[in-house]
């Protein structure tokens, strides 16, 4: 079998400019959005599983259920750098050379560097993190009658501890294309401001 699956990562990395500056974008509370653990948001999630909508259940422009992933934690960074990206220790050498003592997830861990030397206003996530979110509303809505096909997905702003995040998404095509039945979701990432910190088209196929 011909595996044409890929995947293509492009990121932009910005000069730290010094001064003690850091990265500006919206994180003003501006929503109904409700500060809480995503510890209980984990076990209370609901997927479809077995009671999939099946492609001849969409409907073209529908809202998805929302994906509530609660407010950010060290604990969540702390699980996702770990379990996902890997258990990697740090050299004496590279701590002293960045004057840290803690340089985990790739100095994520560290208030002070992330604000001295990465320019984020805290510490803050791993923008796959959310790329994983992003997937997961459309596995939940899919059940096990759908399959993911394609993810084009945009990271546009920092996540960082203490923001509350929820994942929305909606039906944007329904459609055959050599005869697989396909879905595109359009979902989004908001923080407490109603900023759309990262979005994706997610396509779904139905066999």
């Amino acid at each position: 079998m011909h595996d044409q699956s890929r995947i293509v990562a492009i990121a932009a990395r910005y000069e730290n400019l010094g001064g003690g500056k850091t990265i500006e974008y919206d994180r003003e509370k501006k929503t109904q959005t409700i500060e809480e653990s995503p510890d209980a948001l984990v076990f209370e999630r609901v997927r479809s599983g077995g009671n999939s909508p099946g492609w001849d259940g969409v409907v073209k422009g529908e809202d998805i259920p929302r994906l509530d992933k609660g407010t950010y934690t060290v604990t969540e960074l702390f699980l996702f750098t770990h379990g996902v990206v890997g258990l990697d220790r740090v050299p004496r050498q590279y701590l002293e050379a960045e004057d840290s003592k803690d340089l985990g997830g790739g100095g994520r861990f560290d208030q002070e560097y992330a604000k001295k030397r990465r320019n984020m206003p805290g510490q803050f996530d791993w923008g796959p993190q959310r790329v994983c979110w992003l997937c997961q509303i459309a596995t939940d809505w899919a059940g096990d009658g759908g399959t993911i096909k394609r993810m084009d997905t945009r990271v546009r702003h920092p996540n960082i501890v203490g923001d509350t995040n929820t994942v929305y998404g909606k039906v944007a095509k329904k459609y055959e294309e050599n005869e697989e039945k396909l879905v595109d979701l359009s979902v989004w990432n908001e923080n407490q401001a109603g900023l759309t910190t990262a979005l994706s088209t997610i396509t779904v196929s139905f066999g």
